[in-house]
Parts: structure tokens; sequence; C-alpha cells
């Protein structure tokens, strides 16, 4: 991992490097965590139960932690430096930025370059110029809509297909690096609970205000 990238600092295997592990808050506002406290370190000598404000400041601080994981990893992914690691683990010869494009493509069967302009909020000529490496090293291929003859098609080789199961790799290797020492019974529970999450995300709705609330029941 390249230590030098203040995006790569603070994890292992380069999974969950994003923000600086001694800060003493993050840009939004809310207050690191110091996640080596045992639960429960700051209670009063005596105590056997915690009380209301407690319970709610035990809370807040697990939004905290879990927040900042959030952050570590959200920011790991836009690191352009960490993506570049990803391809030269996995012997691709594309940049980050191609990456990107193949695999919008692949997660939508294929695509038009004004799909991925409109997807990626990209010009025409970014999109074309970070198309060229995937089509010269034949990762994807062109044909014609069939809808609209004039209009070309991209889609995935098994090259470009290989590829992206060679960088998934890469990042499934990160994570088995950073979760050294979790019995297997303690990955199964993490994943289930971080499926559960992922699945609340999509749920979630966005009121007037922007802020997210539950969906109705």
């Amino acid at each position: 991992m390249d230590r030098d990238d203040p995006a790569a600092r603070g994890g292992a295997g380069g999974l969950t490097g994003g923000l600086d592990s001694d800060r003493s808050g993050d840009s939004d506002g809310v207050d690191c965590v110091d996640a080596s406290r045992e639960p429960g370190s700051d209670r009063e000598p005596g105590s056997d139960q915690e009380s209301g404000s407690d319970q709610e400041s035990g809370s807040d601080q697990d939004l905290a932690r879990i927040h900042e994981f959030v952050e570590l990893v959200g920011l790991a992914a836009r690191s352009p430096r960490q993506r570049e690691r990803m391809l030269r683990a996995a012997g691709a010869p594309i940049t980050g930025a191609s990456l990107t494009l193949l695999r919008w493509i692949a997660r939508h069967g294929s695509a038009t370059s004004s799909d991925l302009a409109r997807w990626l909020d990209l010009d025409q000529s970014t999109v074309s110029r970070q198309l060229r490496p995937l089509e010269e090293h034949r990762l994807v291929s062109r044909s014609a809509d069939g809808t609209d003859r004039r209009v070309a098609r991209l889609a995935p080789t098994e090259h470009g297909e290989a590829l992206l199961a060679a960088v998934r790799e890469v990042g499934l290797h990160d994570i088995g690096v950073a979760l050294d020492g979790f019995t297997a019974a303690e990955r199964r529970q993490l994943a289930e609970l971080l499926d559960r999450m992922r699945l609340g995300m999509l749920d979630a709705q966005v009121d007037p205000t922007g802020r997210s609330v539950p969906p109705a029941r």
C-alpha cells in the first residue's frame, strides 16, 4: 500500500484507507470514536446499569463508529491511487477511469457511449478517450444497436469479464486481510449485518428536507 497517499492510510490491505486514524473529527462534524475502548469503560464505578442518557450516548457512539467505517471504505473506493494499485495487482493494462466504464457496461450488459456519459455525468469526448484503452485491449466489443443501427452498443468481451473478475479477487483478498483474526462465525455474522445495512440503505426514502427516513411499512 502507498502510505504517502492520504486516501490509503489507516487500513490493512488498502481496503479501509481514507481517513487519518489520529484525527479528532471528520469533515461532517462527527467525532471519531476510539474503537479500542471497552464498551461501558466510561461508566461510574459501582454502576451496574446504564441510564437512559448512557444508552443514548452509547447509541450515538455506535453510529459514529459505523459512520467512520463507511467513510473509510467510501474514500478508499474513490481514491485514484487505490484503483491503480488494485489494477496493478490484477495485472490490468488500463486506468481506473477506464475500469469505471467497464464496470458500468458489464453491470448493464451493454451500453452506448451516450449512456455512459449520462450515467457518469461525463462529456462525450471524455467517454471516448476513456473507452479507447478498453477497445485497444479488446475488453469491450462494438455492435449495432437493435433499434438504431447508426448507434454502437458496447459489451464486455470474455477478456473484459476476466479482468473484472481479477480486480474483484484483489478486492476480496483485501477484505480477507482486513478480517485476519476473525473467526468463521464472526465473518459470517459481519456479512449478515452488513447485508442488512445494505438493504436498509437501498430501502430508505428521502424526505423534502433531504434527510433519509425509513420506508413506510
